[in-house]
């Protein structure tokens, strides 16, 4: 997903974490307006990460991915969510909802 993104968006963009502890470090030191997670992650999961970093700044967007059905993400406070079975176009769809542009 991140590459596909990069070459949507530009190199410098997109930021991969390798789990949600390090997702948050990086967020709680830099500027950022949109979070694609996993719900499954080691150290944090997805809805943890989403929670604190809504904490953080409720105005970054969050678009939760998972695979498990019936996710209430709204009460995690994400903006969305995709199933693990979403393309890339409908990601960038979603991502484009949502208020971003290439």
């Amino acid at each position: 997903i991140a590459t596909s993104l990069r070459h949507v968006f530009g190199k410098g963009a997109v930021i991969e974490a390798a789990d949600g502890q390090s997702a948050l470090d990086y967020i709680r030191n830099n500027p950022c307006d949109l979070l694609i997670t996993d719900i499954s992650m080691p150290e944090m999961d997805g809805l943890e990460l989403t929670k604190a970093v809504k904490a953080l700044n409720p105005n970054i967007k969050v678009i939760l991915n998972s695979a498990l059905p019936n996710i209430d993400f709204e009460s995690t406070g994400a903006d969305a969510t995709m199933g693990k079975k979403a393309t890339g176009k409908d990601l960038l769809s979603k991502i484009e909802e949502m208020g971003f542009t290439p």
